[in-house]
């Protein structure tokens, strides 16, 4: 699980130094949650059949394209989301529209989403460790955030002998997601484990992460579209855009978030993060309804350190926005544990 943490100093130039953990956060994870292992998803147009053992992550729908479908900039919103695609951006975004159609173009084999529950909390119980952009709700009219979306290039990570369970072992996250208490996020990580794994998510926070979706490796291109579905849905549409693979697919969401948009880079759990490539993000947007804006300058600018303060080595910080863009430097010679 991921959640926000506050922000001790904001100037005026809206950069952020994290510092704390949220106090507000009202609800856990269900203990009683099992891990179930891969969950084998029959491809369906539709609902899937429940098992009444069916368990908090396995997909409500799953979407693929029909034969001899290709979305086009003319096929029309209503169809493009019975196949599974986001919808498409208005004429008047001609950028956007072209950055659709780039991701969709190439999403050609379907893969399904095949979910494996997460084992434990992905949450840290320090701080300082988010470095990213944050856009909260009070800039933009007070209206509430219902989608999101990114893409970026995976960054690569060195293996470490010490850790040979992936759920557990060190990683560079990158993700998107709506909310500040609940969360409904998704993204992938760079894990390094034994053997570095790198793997799509889901999350509605407070549940459990979902590793769930195409396969990603490192230098590949991920993106990521996010949105409350109504009905306590959030559908999800991950898609490796190098290799073409994608997944489709509805999860339920009893935990709405409204409050802010996120494009994060994340050390789960206070591990150290481990060192990467300078990672670059674009194609970032978000939706209140079906008004879509593009991430700007108008949003709070987080760098992580590693002491939780101003005076802590700089671990990772988010540069400035320019036209849905930005950059996630990697700022310490070494991985660096967590000092809070």
């Amino acid at each position: 699980m991921r959640r926000l943490i506050r922000c001790f100093t904001c100037s005026a130039t809206g950069v952020a130094v994290i510092v704390g953990l949220a106090a507000f956060i009202s609800r856990a994870p269900d203990p009683a949650v099992p891990r179930t292992g891969a969950i084998r998803v029959w491809l369906a147009a539709g609902p899937l059949a429940r098992p009444s053992s069916a368990t908090w992550c396995r997909p409500l729908h799953v979407f693929f394209r029909k034969p001899g479908f290709r979305p086009t900039l003319q096929t029309a919103n209503a169809v493009l989301l019975a196949s599974g695609f986001p919808p498409r951006p208005p004429a008047s975004r001609p950028r956007a529209a072209l950055l659709w159609l780039s991701v969709v173009s190439r999403a050609r084999t379907f893969v399904a989403p095949d979910p494996v529950c997460g084992t434990n909390g992905r949450s840290t119980v320090y701080s300082g460790n988010w470095a990213g952009h944050v856009v909260p709700k009070s800039a933009y009219g007070n209206a509430s955030f219902t989608a999101v979306q990114s893409e970026w290039v995976q960054p690569a990570v060195q293996a470490d002998p010490n850790y040979t369970d992936y759920n557990r072992a060190p990683a560079v996250s990158v993700w998107t997601g709506i909310g500040v208490s609940n969360l409904m996020q998704a993204g992938a990580d760079s894990i390094a484990a034994a053997t570095p794994r790198y793997r799509f998510w889901t999350e509605d926070y407070p549940q459990n992460m979902i590793w769930e979706g195409p396969p990603i490796g490192p230098g590949q291109i991920a993106f990521v579209y996010a949105r409350n579905a109504g009905n306590n849905e959030a559908y999800y549409f991950l898609e490796n855009v190098t290799t073409g693979a994608y997944s489709a697919f509805t999860n339920s969401l009893p935990y709405i978030g409204t409050d802010a948009a996120n494009y994060v880079l994340e050390r789960p759990n206070g591990r150290y993060l481990p060192s990467f490539a300078q990672l670059n993000v674009w194609n970032s947007y978000f939706w209140q309804d079906a008004a879509a804006s593009q991430l700007s300058a108008v949003n709070q600018r987080w760098t992580m350190t590693g002491n939780c303060g101003a005076g802590g080595a700089v671990l990772a910080q988010a540069s400035d926005v320019s036209g849905g863009q930005f950059s996630q430097a990697w700022s310490h010679s070494r991985p660096y544990s967590n000092s809070c």
